[in-house]
Formats: C-alpha cells, sequence, structure tokens
C-alpha cells in the first residue's frame, strides 16, 4: 500500500474542482449555443469523432492492432472539424460570410 502525505487532499479538492468548472462551462456552452442558434454540423462532428475514439480504445485495448482500425472513420469527422474550424477564422477574420446560421448575409464564400 502507498502512503500519501496529508497534503495530497489539495490535489483531490483541485480534481473535484475542475470538474465542477467543466460542469458550468459546458452548461454555459449549450444555453449560448440555443440562445445564437450555432450551427449544429461541428457539435454532431465531435460527437462522432469521441465514438470513433471510443471504438479505437477498445480495439486497441483488445491486442489486436487490427481492431484499431475499426475506428478510423472519425478521421472523416476530424477533417470536418478542421474545415469549420478553419471556415470559421475565415469568417471572424471577415475574409467571407458565413453560409448558415443567424449570422448569415446574402452573398457567400
Amino acid at each position: 500500500m502507498v502512503a500519501l502525505s496529508k497534503e495530497y487532499g489539495y490535489v483531490v479538492l483541485t480534481g473535484v474542482a475542475s470538474i465542477a468548472m467543466i460542469g458550468h462551462l459546458a452548461i454555459k456552452v449549450c444555453k449560448a449555443r440555443k440562445k445564437y442558434k450555432i450551427d449544429r454540423l461541428a457539435s454532431g462532428l465531435g460527437v462522432v469523432w469521441i465514438i470513433s475514439r471510443e471504438v479505437y480504445a477498445h480495439g486497441y485495448s483488445t491486442g489486436d492492432p487490427k481492431k484499431r482500425m475499426q475506428g478510423a472513420f472519425g478521421n472523416v469527422a476530424f477533417l470536418g472539424l478542421m474545415l469549420t474550424t478553419i471556415c470559421h477564422g475565415h469568417t471572424l477574420l471577415g475574409w467571407t460570410v458565413p453560409r448558415m446560421g443567424p449570422f448569415r448575409q446574402a452573398s457567400c464564400c
């Protein structure tokens, strides 16, 4: 058995506090997405990518390297996330105008 100093309690409390902070931020983000009707494409791609990582981890844990490839479908979602991020960056810089959502204009990128 490993003996921990009593000061290790601070580490535990810091971990709990960070979980509470992430939960609080997640609630605020969800409310903002609803308020501003943010495009759900990136959220959907993110969910697909997370699922693919779970599938990859499950395949990896079997010890058979070929089973890891079952999570490769996440690469398509990751590419989509990169492209939506680039498009959003262009929009923020004013290089293009958004195609979808409440901020769209008549002309488009």
